[in-house]
């Protein structure tokens, strides 16, 4: 993913912007041929010299004059007298960002689909792992495991539908000239407006968006969002490897250390890097967010603040994802532990159960206070719950010992999960995400 953003891969794109506006101003009559061509040439050749052009921009300040610079040198005198014709910088750094963004949206959304087929077979391979879910860092009701990790790849589905679609809304190109007039080529502008987006294959908008960013601020936001959810995988992977609830390890390489001076320390650093390193991208997301509104129809300062925001959140969203994805077939999952887990959660777990049967013959409030009352008992006399519940003349008149105690089996009041897994994962297969 940096790739796409280091300064030689930013140099280039500019150069294509560039190649493409001279063939289309060339086909217009508006430039010669024979300089368009130069131009192609140039840019097709090992022209990139990114310390050159470091040193031209200190020099004049100015990171796009600087490129011309360079790239003028690098073409010679056919280039002098009509690169960058009609041009103004922020048309041509625009253009190549969504360019530059496109090509790094389709590397993550590429490498998503993996993490989502990764967590959709652990979801298939654990639909009917049994486990104890929490609430409020609670015990809750028995589940599966599976159907947690098709939670999962439902919601990292849904990001990737949302930066699709954010991806497909920002294709937008930009050629308005210098305060969004389209002055400087007079009657030719619109031609080598909509020749310029048709060649690169963009959209053209009404007016220009040189002080509107809401396209890019929608598309760091969607790619936060992404990064939340890879977020919310891996912390979610780091409760499941607490020592007290130990569902879940990392499988260390030989030789890998958890501690410097505790031997029997096998820390989850995989989920906590991935988790840190999608905080970046949220923090990138948040920045672009909160960026301040620029001065009047340009603004360069707006420009490098959205520049370097993007940037990290693209490469901290990629990094994390790409973490997730090596994770996952390291996973080592403790069936037995899930078991003992379940079993410490007890009858108690399965209490809903009861209520809605008793329910039917009390009323739901009043069934609710029965059985929070008996499981209170329960707890406090360390007795079974079965038997306190069958003391009690308001259940044991509808419900019987055998009922209960069916009710009460963990193992009965999964509900619907194990089908709800399946019914996910293929939902998913289709392509769609809701």
């Amino acid at each position: 993913m940096s790739r796409h953003f280091e300064q030689a891969e930013v140099l280039r794109s500019w150069a294509h912007v560039e190649t493409v506006l001279a063939r289309v101003e060339a086909d217009l009559g508006l430039i010669p041929r024979a300089t368009a061509e130069s131009i192609a040439n140039t840019a097709r050749s090992d022209w990139v010299d990114v310390e050159a052009w470091e040193r031209e921009h200190e020099r004049v300040g100015h990171p796009l004059v600087a490129f011309i610079n360079v790239f003028v040198r690098a073409c010679g005198e056919p280039a002098e007298r009509y690169f960058h014709w009609g041009a103004t910088s922020q048309d041509i750094m625009d253009t190549a960002l969504v360019l530059q963004l496109q090509k790094a949206g389709e590397l993550m959304l590429r490498d998503l689909d993996r993490l989502i087929d990764g967590l959709s077979e652990l979801a298939t391979k654990h639909a009917a792992t049994y486990m104890a879910t929490r609430t409020n860092g609670q015990y809750a009701l028995p589940g599966t495991l599976g159907l947690r990790f098709a939670r999962w790849a439902a919601e990292l589905a849904r990001a990737e539908e949302r930066l699709r679609c954010v991806h497909r809304r920002s294709h937008l190109g930009q050629f308005y000239g210098a305060s969004g007039t389209l002055a400087s080529l007079g009657e030719h502008g619109p031609a080598v407006q909509r020749g310029l987006a048709e060649s690169l294959g963009l959209e053209l908008p009404p007016v220009n968006w040189h002080a509107s960013r809401d396209a890019m601020v929608e598309l760091g936001t969607a790619t936060g969002i992404l990064a939340q959810s890879i977020r919310n995988v891996a912390d979610g992977l780091f409760h499941m490897q607490r020592s007290e609830v130990a569902e879940i390890h990392e499988a260390h390489a030989e030789g890998q250390i958890g501690s410097s001076t505790m031997p029997h320390k096998r820390n989850p650093f995989a989920t906590m890097k991935i988790s840190a390193t999608a905080q970046t991208a949220l923090s990138a997301a948040s920045d672009l967010l909160r960026m301040p509104a620029p001065d009047g129809d340009r603004d360069a300062g707006n420009l490098m603040f959205e520049g370097e925001a993007l940037e990290r959140c693209y490469i901290s969203t990629h990094e994390a994802l790409e973490g997730l994805i090596d994770l996952l077939p390291r996973l080592v999952v403790d069936v037995h532990q899930l078991e003992r887990n379940l079993e410490t959660a007890g009858s108690a777990s399965s209490s809903e159960s009861v209520m809605m049967r008793l329910a039917n013959h009390v009323g739901r409030h009043k069934a609710h206070s029965i059985v929070h009352a008996a499981v209170t008992d329960s707890v406090a006399g360390n007795r079974a719950l079965v038997d306190v519940l069958m003391e009690d003349a308001r259940v044991s008149e509808h419900v019987d010992r055998i009922d209960l105690e069916h009710l009460l089996s963990t193992r009965n009041y999964a509900g619907r999960a194990e089908e709800l897994t399946h019914h996910t994962i293929a939902h998913l297969k289709t392509g769609k995400v809701s």
